[in-house]
């Protein structure tokens, strides 16, 4: 009965201690974790092979539990930064030989010369704040995606080109 006792003393001790140096405790966690990331590398390898069930319920309920804050989050996070979306596509769709359009792109040989960042820059280049419905167009179809080949357009306009040609 002792033990238990001197159990919950200490226990309560540490809660103490940690609510009165949490800022250094955290702190001092993280310099640990970078300081032996192989072994914490290892450790996590190990610890989700073994609890891979139990990982993917818990992984189910959040998602079912916050779905209407996660989709909140992401129509936040495309407000935020538009042209993030623009880009992860083109990617995909010239990288992933699993993507449904890459056979119109990927397969023909187009590539992804622009960061996120160019992205970013050719949406405020082309006002595309502005527009209803801003896309990413390529003025040379067969071009790779580079600065020089890329401009936003309103969707409608987009749309007229590809009719046209």
């Amino acid at each position: 009965m002792d033990k238990e006792i001197t159990k919950k003393k200490n226990r309560e001790k540490q809660r103490r201690y940690f609510e009165r140096n949490r800022e250094k405790v955290l702190e001092g966690g993280k310099a640990w974790r970078a300081r032996n990331k192989e072994y914490v590398s290892e450790y996590n390898k190990q610890y989700n092979s073994k609890n891979q069930e139990t990982i993917k319920k818990r992984h189910k309920l959040y998602r079912t539990e916050n779905r209407d804050k996660r989709i909140a989050n992401k129509r936040d996070w495309n407000r935020r930064f538009p042209w993030r979306q623009d880009y992860l596509s083109a990617n995909s769709r010239c990288n992933n030989p699993n993507d449904v359009s890459y056979k119109n792109y990927g397969a023909r040989g187009i590539k992804v010369l622009m960061t996120r960042e160019d992205f970013k820059e050719l949406w405020i280049r082309d006002k595309g704040e502005e527009m209803k419905r801003a896309e990413i167009h390529r003025k040379n179809n067969n071009g790779h995606y580079s600065k020089s080949n890329c401009e936003y357009v309103e969707g409608r306009k987009h749309r007229q080109i590809h009719r046209t040609k």
